[in-house]
């Protein structure tokens, strides 16, 4: 996974604005990077998205 994308799934349990302010990155690149790795994991939710980062 590249670093970005590593960087938002870290923060999955932040909204999109505060995952953006921790990441120092515009809210639109953090919705454009979780989008990638919900394609990568085929899902569909942040909440799924925990959950495979969990297991």
């Amino acid at each position: 996974m590249p670093p970005n994308s590593s960087n938002a799934s870290m923060n999955a349990a932040f909204s999109d604005k505060e995952g953006a302010e921790i990441l120092e990155l515009s809210y639109h690149a953090v919705k454009g990077h979780l989008m990638k790795i919900y394609s990568k994991f085929r899902i569909h939710a942040r909440t799924q998205l925990v959950f495979v980062l969990h297991k």
